[in-house]
Formats: C-alpha cells, structure tokens, sequence
C-alpha cells in the first residue's frame, strides 16, 4: 500500500476513533480491576465512589493509556489490512491485531521494565484479557470505520 494512501484523512480518522475507543474501554477495565482489588481486601466501594474514581482514571490514566493504544494500533492495523485484504475476514483480523498487539506489548513491557508490571489489572490472566478485549474492540472500529473506502484499506 502507498503510503500516501495511508494517510488519507478518513484513514487517520478512522485510527484516532479506534485509538480513542480502546484507550477509554481499556481505562475502564483497568479501574475496575483495581477497584476489584481493593473490594477484595474487604474495603467497601460505593457506586458513587467507583463512578467518580472511574471518571478521574478516564482523565488520570488515559494519558498512559492513550499512547499505548497508539503505539500498539499503528503497528498492528497496517499488518492486519494487509492480510485481510489478502485473506478477508477484515473484522477479525483488525480485531485480532488489537487484542493480540497489547498482549505482546504488555507482555514485552513487563518482561524489560524493572517494575512488576507496566498496568496493575494485567496481572492476572483475566485482566490481560480485559484488556486485550477493550483493544480488539478498537481494531473492530478501524475496521468498521474503513469498511467503504476504496483502494486501500477498505475490503
């Protein structure tokens, strides 16, 4: 694909809507995993509070999360058209993309970095997959919103 073609304003759209869905859906789970925690620890959380702590994540964590899905999208939906238009299966393969290019960017992070883990809900195996998931959702949205574009990235 030219790489004029991947520029196209639709295109970056497209990726800024998905980027922006996965880091918000991603937030979420990550704070309501460590609300988890703490409820687990027999710590009473209200609503109110989880809705409110929940709302500061969405404005605290989501300038750490936003680059994350950043990086991780741009790597992977390129690769993921690439195949699907060689493959079809557009939705899968943009989805797959997403939630397959945080598990390895977590995974690596977590393996180089000196801290236990990069992001507090992946430490256990349905928190990474929480996680995965609110990425996938992202790369379902790429691939949605590029559904009907012509030449490119659209099958």
């Amino acid at each position: 694909m030219p790489l004029k073609s991947v520029f196209r304003p639709p295109i970056v759209g497209a990726f800024l809507a998905a980027a922006a869905v996965a880091t918000v859906l991603a937030t979420v789970v990550q704070t309501q995993f460590n609300l988890a925690q703490i409820t687990a620890m027999g710590v009473d959380v209200p609503v109110a509070l989880r809705l409110r702590t929940t709302g500061q994540d969405l404005l605290g964590f989501s300038r750490t999360m936003a680059p994350i899905a950043l990086c991780i999208l741009l790597l992977a939906l390129p690769v993921a058209t690439w195949i699907a238009r060689r493959h079809g299966h557009r939705y899968l393969w943009c989805s797959l993309a997403g939630g397959l290019g945080f598990y390895a960017a977590i995974a690596a992070v977590d393996a180089l970095a000196p801290m236990p883990t990069l992001i507090a809900a992946t430490r256990g195996s349905l928190g990474m997959l929480s996680m995965a998931l609110a990425m996938a959702v992202g790369g379902a949205v790429f691939a949605f919103a590029t559904r009907r574009l012509g030449n490119g990235v659209a099958s």
